[in-house]
């Protein structure tokens, strides 16, 4: 289920950044819960599509009408957004698991696939959003870097 077809970037292998032609929308609780109601034997809802999920000021509520049919909830996310209050809501809400795109493993590799200066912010992030499932005392949500391997990238050293 996409919950917004909005995004913070411009990433260069996105349909969006070659001219995708729809009005903006995000996707209401009520709606997931609707769709769900369709499917009641759903074990895994996977929440994003061509947007950014984190844009979606309804995401908390999106993530407890997943969690509440009892289905494992996962995202992809670019990660410029998970900080503070937005962060802490993906740990109370019970996501299970957060898959951050970063598709490189330098700051200026990053500006040119995603079109913003955003790698460093990206993994401060991450580290604060270790600290915030750290201190509430969750695993969850397990969190996962990907990188599509492309030709500007594929020289790089492993982020890690």
């Amino acid at each position: 289920m996409e919950t917004t077809n909005r995004c913070n970037l411009r990433c260069r292998t996105c349909p969006q950044y070659w001219g995708m032609d729809e009005a903006q929308a995000d996707l209401s609780p009520a709606q997931v819960t609707r769709i769900l109601g369709y499917f009641p034997m759903v074990r895994r809802v996977v929440l994003h599509g061509i947007g950014e999920p984190l844009l979606n000021p309804e995401l908390p509520g999106i993530l407890r009408a997943v969690k509440a049919t009892g289905a494992y909830a996962l995202f992809n996310t670019n990660g410029l957004l998970l900080r503070g209050r937005v962060a802490r809501g993906l740990v109370e809400e019970g996501l299970d698991e957060l898959r951050i795109s970063v598709d490189s493993a330098t700051p200026e590799t990053y500006a040119a696939v995603r079109g913003a200066n955003g790698l460093g912010r990206i993994l401060a992030n991450i580290r604060a959003f270790t600290t915030i499932k750290r201190e509430s005392g969750r695993d969850l949500p397990k969190v996962s870097l990907w990188l599509t391997g492309m030709k500007t990238n594929i020289g790089e050293p492993p982020l890690w």
